[in-house]
């Protein structure tokens, strides 16, 4: 029996139900690797030179929320000095009249000056143990300061990165206890790839598409929400924890976290 091919094609529905698994991107050690640098991508450089007042600094930090700056001689682009208020304190304590940045300036270790490429990883432990590090861009007689990265920018990150896991891991907890209550072990097998699924737990979001395509299916979750729609946007949620699990560079814009959030309140309203 011949296959009709333009009933598929006229067939939206059908050719949502027809898509196969195709091959996982693996991704790349260089989309992997967060450098430090992405950290200050956003950020404008502030620094003070040795000749600014302590009243400069003091406002700059307190404009910024910032605890230290760094302290750049005219006519250079790079440092290996800093203020801070620790150093602002400590001079303030030994009761010396400080009134420049010179005063009050101290210069870093080694192990406290990173590249823009350092790999994050790597300069957690630093941070983790000196608070911030002073971070460097280019070569050594061509390089340049381009900020300080701290504890709570790792925080900031953290929250970046660890957002859109958690989101997609709750909407996959929520899917699958919808799914668990509604099918049994047939069910699970048929949409399993190796008919070897027994749960909703051994099934991938493309399986999750598979199980939920045939209408036989689809009238078990009894929903009254479209079925064409609901699969189109698992799709959607398939490609966007693709791009989670393997660090696609440039991370998840804007609208990506929005259809994230938006799916898991609409998965939280449905009936389990």
């Amino acid at each position: 029996m011949e296959t009709n091919k333009d009933s598929v094609a006229d067939n939206p529905m059908q050719a949502e139900c027809e898509h196969t698994d195709s091959a996982p991107d693996e991704g790349s050690l260089n989309e992997i690797h967060i450098p430090i640098g992405k950290l200050l991508e956003d950020k404008v450089l502030k620094s003070v030179v040795p000749s600014d007042s302590l009243e400069k600094a003091i406002t700059i930090m307190l404009l910024n929320d910032y605890s230290q700056l760094p302290v750049i001689d005219e006519g250079n682009k790079s440092t290996t000095e800093v203020i801070s208020w620790k150093s602002i304190g400590f001079n303030w304590a030994a009761n010396k009249q400080s009134c420049l940045v010179s005063d009050c300036k101290y210069g870093l270790p080694v192990k406290q000056i990173v590249h823009s490429d350092t790999p994050l990883l790597e300069a957690v432990e630093i941070i983790i143990e000196m608070e911030f590090v002073l971070v460097n861009d280019g070569e050594e007689n061509g390089a340049a300061t381009v900020g300080i990265v701290t504890a709570s920018d790792l925080a900031h990150e953290f929250k970046l990165l660890a957002e859109p896991f958690l989101i997609v891991r709750e909407v996959e907890i929520r899917l699958r206890q919808i799914l668990n209550k509604r099918f049994d072990e047939q069910d699970f097998r048929n949409a399993s790839p190796r008919k070897q699924g027994t749960k909703a737990g051994d099934l991938s979001f493309e399986g999750y598409c598979r199980l939920l395509c045939p209408p036989d299916n689809w009238s078990k979750m009894g929903l009254k929400i479209d079925r064409g729609e609901f699969i189109a946007h698992l799709r959607i949620l398939t490609k966007l924890r693709n791009d989670i699990m393997h660090f696609k560079s440039g991370g998840l814009s804007k609208n990506d976290l929005t259809v994230l959030h938006s799916a898991l309140q609409f998965f939280k309203g449905l009936p389990v």
